[in-house]
């Protein structure tokens, strides 16, 4: 047991291998330490080649950079396969949380500088699908932070375009619209005016909620064409 300990120690020297997997494969090599590290590496080549499916080469390279550590050695190559982008998209459930992760790192990535919230002008640098997803993020985060009516006021003419154009969802760019229009004509009402002048906020209007309520009833399918928007350009985003 002693010659076999001192050849586990030898072999610890070469490479991080545990003591029972160390034992067995001197057993097999018969104490042939040099060849007990060689089929240690090759396990771990043939394990990381199947978990991956990547090339042999590239597994080997992150192996021997890594000093054969698994883990590792896994995160390496898939940092090396995958976008950043992509990565969020296989690892988040939600679409809304992945596309907030999504708007995040292209915000990094172009280094855009928010002020608060980002207008068209300040998208104008980004390519076209990471344009449209941080305009429609934008949007509705405006929409939740502020109010639906708000919102209306809010880049309305570039949202409806992007929803259109890109999204391909005409019920939600026409229920905006008509939104749209509906507010723009409560606003030049007398007791619009009257209330916002003496109570500070405006009247609720029955026909304006009703678009509202249709909206919110199409928030998931905006959530979902827009991840599959993002998928389908996926190369278009770091």
């Amino acid at each position: 047991m002693k010659e076999e300990l001192i050849a586990l120690s030898a072999m610890r020297k070469q490479v991080p291998v545990e003591m029972r997997e160390g034992l067995r494969l001197l057993a097999e090599t018969k104490g042939d330490v040099p060849a007990a590290v060689e089929r240690f590496k090759a396990e771990r080549l043939a394990l990381v080649v199947e978990k991956t499916g990547a090339d042999v080469s590239l597994c080997l390279h992150c192996l021997k950079v890594n000093h054969f550590d698994i883990r590792q050695t896994l995160i390496q190559i898939e940092n090396s396969k995958y976008s950043v982008s992509e990565r969020i998209l296989c690892k988040c459930t939600q679409n809304g949380q992945a596309l907030s992760d999504i708007a995040l790192v292209v915000e990094q990535a172009a280094q855009l500088q928010r002020k608060y919230w980002f207008r068209v002008t300040d998208l104008a640098g980004l390519n076209r699908p990471q344009y449209a997803l941080l305009l429609i993020q934008e949007w509705t985060t405006y929409e939740e932070w502020e109010s639906f009516p708000a919102a209306l006021s809010f880049e309305m003419e570039a949202v409806l375009e992007v929803f259109e154009q890109e999204l391909e969802l005409p019920a939600v760019a026409a229920n905006l619209r008509a939104a749209n229009q509906r507010y723009q004509q409560v606003r030049l009402t007398t007791s619009y005016r009257e209330a916002l002048r003496q109570k500070g906020y405006a009247p609720a209007d029955p026909e304006l909620q009703q678009y509202e309520d249709v909206y919110q009833g199409q928030r998931v399918l905006i959530d979902e064409k827009l991840s599959e928007y993002v998928r389908a350009h996926i190369t278009s985003f770091p």
